[in-house]
């Protein structure tokens, strides 16, 4: 896949190689069948890994089956306090806080790619809701990490 990018004052061409046996379909159905397997769980994600899941499999205009991301939100972005998130939130907890529900519930998950450095999120944690919280993988879709917070 290349992506061509205007970066300063000239074009960039930016180059991805798909790791053989992973199609994007294919990862991110993995993500997307996990999470909807487990309807009671809060899913958060940061908008880059949103999109991938969202968007790398369907284009403007595909139908997306339904409840497809009905437990599944966007940890940050212009889509964060949009009607349809704050809906989501809300049968969790807080709906204005989603990482204070994932500070303090034991069914709610951060997902984040596996090379991602997610200290800052914990350091935002620790100092307003959970001194003692941990960032702890509980499971691994692919190149994707499950990661809990909560100390509950």
């Amino acid at each position: 896949i290349s992506v061509y990018t205007y970066f300063g004052c000239r074009f960039c061409e930016i180059k991805y190689v798909q790791p053989a046996g992973h199609s994007d379909e294919s990862r991110v159905e993995s993500l997307r069948s996990y999470a909807s397997a487990n309807k009671e769980c809060l899913y958060l994600m940061n908008i880059s890994t949103y999109s991938d899941c969202l968007f790398s499999s369907h284009i403007p205009l595909d139908k997306v089956q339904p409840g497809l991301f009905d437990n599944v939100v966007v940890g940050g972005g212009w889509l964060t306090q949009s009607p349809i998130m704050l809906r989501i939130v809300e049968k969790y907890g807080d709906k204005y806080n989603p990482y204070k529900i994932l500070a303090t519930s034991s069914k709610a998950y951060w997902i984040s790619y596996a090379y991602d450095d997610n200290t800052i999120i914990l350091d935002y944690i620790r100092n307003h809701y959970n001194p003692i919280a941990e960032c702890k993988i509980v499971d691994k879709v692919g190149i994707y990490n499950i990661i809990s917070f909560s100390t509950y």
